[in-house]
């Protein structure tokens, strides 16, 4: 008898393909994607700035002894964002609320981000910060550099922003995910001692794979603007 073991999908890919999909072009198909607390909040937040994303069924090539695993699938299909109508709760999804505070550069109206205990205690302040050189206004609803925070956009992002890398390698990821989309694109220059590059490769990797351009040298990203292309991930 053979045992056969699905391994379960990456959580920092699937949050970047999710993403990805809501600001795509076309529709996106993501197959193998980590069900989890932050995918779910993630997906949540997404269809409340105006995303669908359906819930179906894939199944992954037979295997030696003729079975099919079932794996999920999501189909991500984008639309016009919208600042959302409530305030988005983020539990302790560190990904959820920093990539999504990032859409505040592309939403006409105000996002304001809020979670559990626990998210109340984790840092944002150093993506705030870089947020608000780009031209967003930032309000702390409780203590500064924790959320809840409130984020609007003033005036048309910038091109150019220094990002602190010392404590989190997401708050880089989350401006880098929407570059694409801005006016001008954005070149984005890393700041201190980056904690996990391999994440940021990640990053590089899922926007290229719908169709970014993306080049680095060193701690300096460059993302042009332009479309993303719909793509199965």
């Amino acid at each position: 008898m053979t045992l056969v073991l699905s391994a379960p999908g990456s959580k920092s890919q699937t949050q970047r393909a999710l993403v990805l999909g809501a600001l795509a072009d076309s529709p996106t198909t993501i197959a193998g994607g980590l069900d989890c607390d932050d995918s779910r909040r993630l997906r949540t937040a997404l269809r409340a700035m105006g995303t669908t994303i359906a819930d179906s069924d894939a199944r992954e090539a037979p295997t030696t002894n003729n079975q099919q695993p079932k794996t999920s699938s999501w189909s991500v299909v984008p639309a016009p964002l919208h600042s959302p109508s409530a305030p988005l709760d983020c539990g302790n999804a560190g990904t959820t609320i920093r990539f999504c505070a990032a859409f505040s550069l592309l939403l006409d109206g105000p996002l304001t981000l809020d979670g559990d205990e626990h998210m109340r205690r984790r840092p944002i302040g150093g993506l705030a910060a870089a947020l608000g050189s780009l031209g967003i206004d930032v309000r702390w609803d409780g203590t500064a550099g924790r959320p809840p925070l409130t984020l609007r956009r003033m005036r048309a992002a910038g091109t150019e922003v220094e990002v602190e890398a010392e404590s989190s390698s997401q708050f880089a990821s989350a401006l880098l995910l929407v570059a694409p989309r801005l006016p001008g694109g954005l070149a984005l220059r890393l700041r201190g001692a980056a904690v996990s590059l391999p994440y940021l490769d990640l990053t590089v990797q899922a926007l290229r794979a719908f169709g970014a351009r993306v080049d680095v040298d060193g701690p300096l990203y460059r993302v042009a603007p332009g479309p993303l292309r719909g793509a199965r991930f």
